[in-house]
């Protein structure tokens, strides 16, 4: 009733009635719906009055992949948490979050903790965040990213102390808006940019709000 699929592999499994708990232990392997999340040990939490398996915790370095069409959503970090009650998956410790297609990735975030819902397709990541995505860079304490159903980035927004590096050009804000069907960034608060548009020219600009 609550997943399409739901596949527990693992070398041991142990049910603990009092607790609502299930161990999983050596090669845990767990599909649910499109999404499969791999890791040494794992353990879930049942709800007593359904003894359905609500959620998981995978433990000590763990995988999770959502294949979409040609593209392949990683996600790798010591915890991850997944919730089969609202399909969102969280991760915790050097989380790594990358789309691929064709083993090429396209997005790459790097941050201390992420999130991932995966029925609408959004991503929110803080604590130190690193996205590399085409030739931009950026660096924010908070950032989400909204993927179109096929894992491509539709939005992406940049929070506190957020800076953007592209080729030669910087650009500085409190917050980014970025477009990339346009290719368009917007900047809110202390905004500052720093663009060569060729060889000999380099321009400065300091405003509230830039486009």
């Amino acid at each position: 009733a609550i997943a399409d699929t739901l596949t527990i592999q693992s070398d041991k499994q142990v049910l603990d009635g009092e607790a609502n708990k299930i161990h999983l232990e050596g090669k845990v392997k767990v599909q649910i719906d499109d999404v499969t999340l791999t890791s040494p040990r794992a353990v879930g939490d049942i709800d007593p009055k359904t003894n359905k398996l609500k959620d998981a915790n995978f433990i000590d370095g763990a995988y999770a992949q959502q294949i979409k069409g040609s593209k392949k959503h990683e996600i790798k970090a010591e915890i991850v948490k997944m919730s089969l009650l609202s399909k969102v998956m969280t991760a915790q410790g050097n989380t790594q979050s990358i789309v691929l297609e064709q083993g090429n990735p396209i997005i790459t975030i790097n941050s201390d903790e992420q999130s991932y819902d995966t029925k609408s397709d959004i991503m929110n990541a803080k604590g130190a965040v690193i996205i590399h995505y085409q030739d931009i860079e950026t660096f924010s304490d908070k950032a989400k990213a909204n993927l179109t159903s096929n894992g491509d980035l539709k939005r992406m927004e940049l929070e506190g102390g957020a800076k953007i590096r592209q080729k030669d050009n910087k650009f500085d804000a409190d917050k980014f808006v970025y477009n990339p069907k346009t290719e368009e960034f917007m900047s809110q608060g202390h905004a500052y940019s720093d663009v060569k548009p060729d060889d000999e020219t380099r321009i400065q600009v300091w405003s509230n709000f830039q486009q």
